[in-house]
């Protein structure tokens, strides 16, 4: 098919609050999410869809969080 399409979000968790250098992958279930994390995956992710013609989007946020009551990371 050549029908176009796009990513909403993507991302990792993080908060400015939080911090580790160097940046190591946390654990997704625990409460640390070091913001400096988070930069470095969205490096990493933006330069693999920079390439990628195909996605019409490429939201690094939809502007909302979604709410899941099961979720309880980060602060």
């Amino acid at each position: 098919t050549t029908r176009p399409i796009g990513t909403s979000e993507y991302g990792a968790g993080g908060s400015i609050n939080q911090h580790q250098v160097p940046a190591a992958h946390p654990d997704p279930g625990a409460q640390f999410h070091p913001e400096e994390y988070e930069n470095v995956f969205h490096e990493a992710y933006w330069a693999a869809l920079k390439t990628r013609s195909y996605l019409w989007c490429k939201f690094a946020w939809s502007l909302f969080d979604f709410a899941k009551d099961s979720r309880n990371e980060g602060d």
